[in-house]
């Protein structure tokens, strides 16, 4: 909750400094099919659609607020129907040019209406940064928290804090490598804790 208390302030602070925003949206109806052991083809409509407006603020910083909604409608397995709708909100301040900061806050909520014991609501606040050291090395990192709370089990509370730290080295002009340790501390009934490395490249002829 303080993180939404520390982002609506940075947003009041520097109203004044705003310029025009920009709104932007999409709209996707598809159909995705699927054959089950049985041999039979299940298959489910979906929905996906967003509203974002981003305002600019002093220099390069900026906010924006955004809005998803997602429908599946399955055609015989009518327990997996679910519904969502994510708010989130996030403000990016540039401490420097190379050197930037971003607070973002999501909530959720999720109801499945032929399975009610499974409806949830979410809150994730988070804080990530990004140094770009040089043209051709960066280093990011980011911290979030997330906290879930079942519908018909106002008891129980999953949370779950991740940490994570990567960074990307561009060699000439064909190879990038990137790496990234993510850190992540569950509670879901126990306390779990996972951790991985991951290396990788991206290479362009």
């Amino acid at each position: 909750m303080a993180i939404i208390i520390i982002l609506l302030t940075f947003i009041l602070c520097w109203t004044p400094t705003c310029s025009a925003g920009q709104w932007s949206g999409s709209l996707e109806l598809g159909e995705r099919l699927m054959t089950l052991e049985s041999e039979c083809t299940e298959g489910y409509d979906f929905l996906r659609a967003y509203l974002r407006y981003r305002g600019e603020l002093e220099g390069s910083d900026y906010w924006y607020l955004r809005l998803d909604y997602q429908l599946n409608d399955y055609y015989t397995r009518k327990i997996f129907d679910s519904r969502t709708v994510d708010f989130s909100g996030s403000l990016v301040h540039f401490l420097s040019p190379s050197f930037r900061v971003q607070l973002e806050a999501r909530f959720r909520y999720k109801e499945y209406p032929h399975a009610g014991h499974k409806d949830y609501q979410s809150f994730r606040p988070g804080i990530s940064a990004r140094w770009d050291l040089t043209d051709s090395l960066r280093l990011e990192g980011e911290y979030n928290f997330q906290e879930i709370n079942y519908s018909e089990e106002p008891g129980l509370i999953q949370w779950s804090r991740t940490f994570v730290l990567g960074g990307r080295q561009r060699i000439g002009d064909s190879l990038t490598i990137r790496g990234r340790y993510r850190a992540s501390w569950e509670f879901t009934g126990e306390e779990r804790l996972r951790h991985s490395l991951l290396l990788g490249f991206n290479y362009r002829e």
